[in-house]
């Protein structure tokens, strides 16, 4: 068993649920399922649709285990995990006018200092996006997993004021990025 980029940690397993009937822990990572790399809670759950499991874990003193189990198809994990993301919240690299972060109160709270430009929180949680870090990859997979709906952060549709406003040149491509979501069966809120 290799190295893996990216893993789920545990946060917590609630009593009763199919984590805790599997003795699964607080600080396992879930490495992959079915030998589906998880990126995040999106492929896990994706990965755990199927009904035959094969689960591979690294426990806190870095032993693997592959845990092989049968359930029912829509029966769930049940664990929590310290972030939905495995590899990493993307950031935002605009320096937009109008940024609430940049705004904020230099002694508030951590989080509120996060400026996340990720689609899949997103789809997750309703946090808006720019789309100005999309790749191909990125829709491909909205269009793949029907993740929907996305909620984008539009601002205006006249290219280069929209460029000058956030201060990125990727984000003139507004017009053509809606309409790949569009094309990708994603409905997006403004």
């Amino acid at each position: 068993m290799g190295k893996h980029r990216y893993a789920g940690t545990i946060l917590r397993v609630p009593e009763g649920t199919l984590a805790d009937e599997l003795g699964l822990v607080a600080g396992d990572k879930i490495l992959e399922i079915n030998g589906m790399a998880l990126r995040d809670i999106i492929d896990l759950s994706f990965a755990f649709a199927d009904e035959e499991i094969d689960m591979l874990v690294e426990h806190a003193d870095g032993e693997q285990e592959m845990i092989s189990f049968d359930k029912d198809y829509d029966e769930e994990l049940g664990a929590e995990f310290t972030s939905a993301v495995f590899d990493g919240i993307r950031r935002c690299a605009n320096n937009c006018y109008f940024c609430f972060v940049n705004m904020g109160a230099p002694d508030a709270r951590a989080s509120l200092a996060i400026k996340d430009d990720d689609y899949r929180l997103s789809f997750l949680y309703g946090n808006f996006v720019t789309l100005t870090n999309m790749a191909e990859a990125d829709f491909r997979r909205i269009e793949q997993f029907h993740l929907s709906p996305l909620y984008v952060s539009v601002q205006c549709m006249n290219p280069e004021l929209r460029a000058k406003m956030l201060r990125c040149k990727r984000a003139a491509e507004i017009a053509n990025q809606l309409d790949r979501l569009e094309a990708a069966g994603a409905d997006y809120a403004q």
